[in-house]
């Protein structure tokens, strides 16, 4: 069985994770490309296949995944990570603007309709390029696609006093951060009917609805350079720990979802 992983930097802990676990897994092959930060908004379909026109991205793609494109035929599933596809923007739609039915009515905001921060929420989820690949790959294959977000970040970003990270402290002391993780949850898998196989956090990784625990995010590492670690004040970056968790909950659906496409 072979699934391709698909990933901005945060597949990085994935990697590093396969690279211990695959002996476990001797019946299964997966295939990293990865490229850091935005580049992989450049993928676009070429002759059928996942390819960039981007001189730089080609170059990732080949470092990480030893080919220029992706092709389909190649697979049995797809699993994408990261990839912009991230709470953050609902978090600051959050700061400026308050539905009806939250809680919290500290700071200035804009009241609006649910319906209203809904449509809201859902046009700007539904731009992140990890869906445009989503996208890509549904127009291209009926084969499994899964999607995990990038992760929610430490629990030590609460105590950080930077108006940048305020909109945590703010879902978090003010009750709304389960209905906006719920929110959240509810846009992805309702994404093209239905057509993705969400992965949500490891429920051991959690510490809140919106945030995981501090210890899962202690020495991330860089994907590019994995001896070298973040600063202790990245907050959004897991590391090994958490993409060794990651990789066994999808491990563990990739087999019986592929038998549901085969019936």
């Amino acid at each position: 069985m072979r699934v391709c992983v698909i990933g901005n930097s945060h597949v990085g802990p994935w990697k590093l994770a396969w690279d211990d676990l695959r002996s476990s897994f001797p019946h299964l092959a997966l295939h990293f490309f990865a490229g850091p930060g935005s580049t992989l908004r450049e993928l676009e379909v070429i002759d059928g296949a996942l390819a960039t026109r981007d001189a730089d991205l080609r170059k990732y793609l080949e470092l990480t995944g030893g080919a220029e494109s992706i092709r389909l035929d190649d697979y049995d599933a797809f699993c994408i990570v990261g990839c912009g596809v991230v709470v953050l923007p609902l978090v600051r739609l959050y700061e400026g603007w308050r539905a009806e039915s939250h809680l919290c009515r500290e700071g200035n905001f804009t009241s609006v309709s649910d319906a209203c921060f809904e449509a809201a929420a859902r046009g700007i989820v539904g731009r992140s390029f990890g869906l445009n690949i989503c996208r890509s790959l549904a127009e291209l294959t009926d084969k499994p696609i899964f999607l995990s977000a990038q992760p929610f970040p430490s629990d030590a970003i609460l105590h950080r006093r930077a108006a940048k990270h305020a909109g945590w402290r703010l879902l978090h002391d003010g009750g709304d951060d389960r209905e906006i993780a719920g929110l959240f949850d509810r846009l992805l898998k309702d994404f093209d009917g239905g057509r993705l196989l969400t992965l949500p956090p490891p429920p051991a990784t959690m510490s809140a609805p919106l945030l995981t625990h501090d210890r899962y995010s202690r020495d991330s590492r860089h994907l590019f350079q994995p001896d070298e670690a973040h600063r202790t004040t990245e907050f959004f970056h897991m590391n090994v720990e958490f993409g060794a968790l990651c990789l066994r909950d999808l491990l563990s659906r990739v087999g019986g979802d592929l038998k549901k496409a085969a019936a």
